[in-house]
């Protein structure tokens, strides 16, 4: 059963995923590099640019998000990591707009960064009142981390892919268990 991921979710998931933990390919090395992905994934960059402080708030910011998201999968979330991410948090101004689409989130400031993080906050709304966000996990293999949709049922995958990490974690676990005697037979 191929389940398409719903827009929000894939905004979160591809912002966290801008990072390759398994490989340490980090998408974001300098700002001008930031923008570039920004742009590329149809984010409102505005006239201002991005400077070194924006860069590394980013990197806090997807760092929470990927800690968060391990906790939804039922991993130990960093709560270093969730901490900057909440520094960064506090340091906006966002504002509450209702209209006739609904709640949104709008911004006091209009930094190229601050409209960024509005919109990751916005998508996480989204997911929240769709009831989807906990949909959004980290994979359990600590050399991944990938950001993925849980499309099963019961919403218990704990890895991005059976075929890759599912299989090596579940050889490492029945090789433990081997190797203390308490195999299945």
């Amino acid at each position: 059963m191929d389940v398409t991921v719903p827009a929000p979710a894939a905004v979160v998931r591809d912002f966290v995923n801008s990072f390759e933990p398994q490989t340490d390919e980090e998408s974001w090395g300098t700002p001008a590099a930031l923008q570039q992905w920004l742009a590329d994934h149809e984010y409102s960059v505005g006239p201002d640019g991005l400077d070194a402080l924006c860069l590394q708030r980013a990197k806090d910011l997807r760092e929470g998000l990927r800690s968060l998201l391990m906790q939804h999968a039922g991993h130990e979330a960093s709560h270093a990591a969730v901490e900057r991410m909440q520094s960064v948090l506090a340091s906006l101004a966002p504002m509450t707009s209702l209209g006739l689409g609904g709640t949104v989130l709008v911004s006091a400031g209009d930094t190229t960064f601050d409209l960024v993080v509005l919109r990751l906050l916005e998508a996480v709304r989204r997911c929240e009142t769709a009831g989807i966000w906990d949909r959004l996990k980290a994979c359990e293999r600590s050399s991944c981390l990938w950001a993925y949709y849980d499309t099963s049922r019961n919403r218990s995958r704990r890895w991005c892919s059976m075929e890759g990490c599912g299989n090596v974690l579940k050889m490492q676990r029945r090789a433990a268990r081997t190797s203390t005697g308490t195999a299945r037979h």
